[in-house]
């Protein structure tokens, strides 16, 4: 299963949350793979992530490379 995930221009990653809603954000991938800290959660329509990186996440490593 993969999950759709963005780093916008700061290096924030964006990820779009199961069964809701929302993006769980993350200061950056570091914070995330390592983490370093619990997201802060976005309504998805507060976020236009048109200029965002698409990144794919994969569930089965939840890491991102």
């Amino acid at each position: 299963m993969i999950t759709k995930a963005y780093v916008n221009q700061e290096g924030q990653l964006f990820i779009e949350t199961t069964l809701s809603k929302t993006y769980s954000v993350y200061p950056s991938i570091a914070h995330y793979n390592e983490r370093r800290c619990s997201p802060d959660f976005i309504d998805r329509d507060d976020v236009n992530v048109t200029d965002f990186k698409p990144i794919n996440l994969s569930m089965e490593t939840l890491t991102i490379n």
